[in-house]
């Protein structure tokens, strides 16, 4: 059949189209892998670590905050994480310094391993596998990773964290777990910003204390915690209605939702005005002298929490398991169920530090617990659902009360962070 010079012109121009709009196609499907928009319409970078080794992951990190933030993705595989850097200007000990802003996501638990084979320096001070300098502002989001420490009961003095939150907004740590850290999984810390807010969601912790010895019944004061909420100025003391029942407007709280704790001497605790909220979490503690799953201090007090739908399973026997010991603060505890612990809820009071005072200016109690409400948790197999351990410290319907809460809503499930797509 012949063709015309007519059709084959139009011929012509429907193979130029083709070509031109494949080859687009082209360049659009490689730009995607390194280019995302977001929803604010800005570009953000994608950034894939040569390895998981400290330094790739340091030189995928400065790269991404030096374009202003992005993402960086760490490959599957263990890696060894062993170096310890005194990072300047602010001295944070770390293996790898992080930014608010930059995103990091491994290939999932158990798949990218970031691993201590030795004990940090035994200096007394602390040294984080990961810290996050996030007083710039910027979310961060941390996901898919395995932290593994290492614990040796000859090394008491040696003090590991996996990932230390620096005056961060809005990080959200997912999907991650926390294995054998001396001294804390994870540490939350105001350090002087005014924020110190996230959410640290659908992780498992495991194993923060020496395992190996001592032996049952003996002292476990060195064993360590899953997660450690404070702010660095106890100056700050918050006013408690900023932060009960609160999320919108809300800058100074750790929310610590949907995880699972297992052998640690605390799962969550706070000091120096720090405050969370944690819910709907499965500890279970199979170690001896368990003193307080869900935890807040008296000494240098924490500014109090929220303790609610979570479970606490403690082995029958063990002296001193207690699920909840609050010893400051101004807590809400509710609906928490209790398996075989010796008490539920217990108030217990320092003596060194005790009732000094109270300002009731702005409802500051200093180092003791004030203005608590606890009500409906259930024992199971276990010891009494509420003890008062104060020694007549502490007074019914003054100090705290065993009812609900008035005018006390919960703020909404699920934490709206959790409702964010992972970068």
């Amino acid at each position: 059949m012949r063709i015309s010079a007519r059709n084959k012109t139009i011929l012509l121009v429907i193979c130029v189209f083709l070509c031109i709009l494949f080859s687009v196609t082209v360049v659009w499907s490689a730009l995607s892998v390194s280019l995302t928009i977001n929803c604010t319409g800005q570009i953000s970078s994608i950034i894939a670590a040569k390895s998981g080794s400290p330094t790739d992951v340091q030189a995928a990190i400065n790269e991404a905050h030096s374009m202003g933030g992005g993402t960086i993705r760490i490959p599957a595989g263990t890696w060894d994480w062993n170096t310890f850097t005194q990072f300047a200007p602010d001295n944070y000990n770390a293996t790898v310094l992080s930014y608010g802003g930059v995103s990091i996501i491994g290939a999932g638990i158990g798949q990218t391993i970031l691993m201590q084979t030795q004990s940090v320096p035994a200096t007394g001070e602390q040294f984080d596998m990961l810290a996050v300098d996030g007083t710039n502002g910027k979310q961060t989001t941390i996901s898919g990773i395995t932290f593994q420490g290492y614990t040796s009961y000859t090394n008491e003095t040696a003090a590991s964290c996996g990932v230390d939150m620096l005056g961060a907004t809005d990080y959200r740590i997912t999907n991650c777990s926390f294995d054998s850290f001396t001294n804390d999984a994870i540490n939350a810390e105001n350090v002087g910003s005014g924020v110190n807010r996230g959410v640290i969601d659908h992780c498992a912790f495991s194993n923060s204390y020496k395992n190996n010895t001592p032996p049952v019944g003996t002292d476990t004061w060195y064993w360590g915690y899953g997660v450690i909420v404070w702010d660095s100025d106890y100056t700050k003391w918050s006013n408690i209605n900023t932060l009960l029942g609160q999320y919108t407007g809300a800058s100074d709280i750790a929310y610590i939702e949907n995880n699972n704790f297992t052998q640690m001497r605390h799962a969550v605790s706070e000091s120096q005005n720090g405050y969370y909220v944690f819910r709907f979490n499965i500890v279970a503690n199979e170690i001896p002298n368990n003193f307080g799953s869900i935890d807040v201090h008296g000494e240098n007090g924490g500014r109090g929490c929220e303790a609610y739908n979570n479970t606490v399973i403690a082995t029958p026997g063990y002296v001193g398991a207690q699920a909840v010991w609050m010893r400051g603060g101004t807590d809400t505890v509710f609906n928490n169920t209790f398996i075989n612990c010796m008490s539920g809820v217990s108030i217990y009071i320092e003596s060194a530090y005790g009732n000094t005072g109270y300002n009731t200016t702005d409802d500051k109690v200093y180092d003791s617990v004030w203005n608590t409400y606890i009500w409906g948790n259930t024992m199971i197999g276990g010891g009494t659902v509420f003890s008062d351990q104060s020694n007549g410290a502490y007074t019914q319907n003054v100090d705290y009360f065993l009812y609900a809460r008035p005018n006390y809503t919960p703020y909404t499930y699920p934490n709206p962070l959790m409702l964010q797509p992972i970068p």
